[in-house]
């Protein structure tokens, strides 16, 4: 993380409490620290192949919303908008950092929203609040917001679905990473 920009630092530590906070509501939750595996899925797969089944769902989920990211983008003024806010707001990030921003708001986003939240409070409440973390911070990026609150949805039916967060986990990272190497080399005209 040394010679990374002052908002991956913050990013780090968000994420860090994020995980934190994970592991403490559902120790505290269910006297346990398995946040893995949903409680009462609605299929339940042995765990190889629930991992690995959640794995290839996830990369395949999340390369078709990066896909219809920037098809957004590439489309419309508002995908054009979002974008040039996100290359302002975040630079040339080195791939190093892209690849630690996708790995840790992956893990630290899905283990808090899925795995400890959504088993306790549903997957509406568990998806608004996911929504809620993402807030604009100029009207262009209420966009967004929307958008994280209907992944929320989308990546929290997979955890129920498939009982782990190997899907949602695999999907968010994959969204992020390509995402953001996109909003790195890509300057809408």
């Amino acid at each position: 993380m040394r010679g990374s920009s002052t908002p991956v630092r913050g990013a780090v530590l968000l994420y860090g409490l994020l995980a934190v906070g994970a592991v403490t509501w559902v120790l505290a939750d269910r006297g346990t620290i398995d946040l893995w595996r949903h409680p009462e899925p609605l299929w339940r797969f042995p765990f190889a192949a629930g991992l690995a089944g959640g794995l290839v769902v996830g990369v395949v989920f999340g390369r078709i919303v990066a896909w219809l990211s920037r098809w957004a983008v590439r489309r419309t003024r508002w995908g054009a908008g979002l974008h040039e806010e996100f290359h302002a707001l975040l630079g040339p990030l080195p791939d190093s950092d892209i690849l630690l921003l996708a790995f840790l708001s992956a893990a630290a986003e899905e283990c808090f929203f899925r795995g400890a939240l959504q088993p306790t409070v549903g997957l509406v409440a568990a998806s608004l609040m996911f929504g809620g973390m993402h807030l604009p911070v100029n009207k262009r990026f209420i966009v967004w917001t929307i958008e994280a609150t209907v992944l929320g949805f989308a990546l929290g039916a997979l955890f129920w679905a498939g009982g782990q967060l190997a899907a949602p986990v695999a999907a968010h990272f994959t969204i992020n990473y390509e995402n953001l190497h996109f909003v790195r080399r890509y300057r809408p005209a």
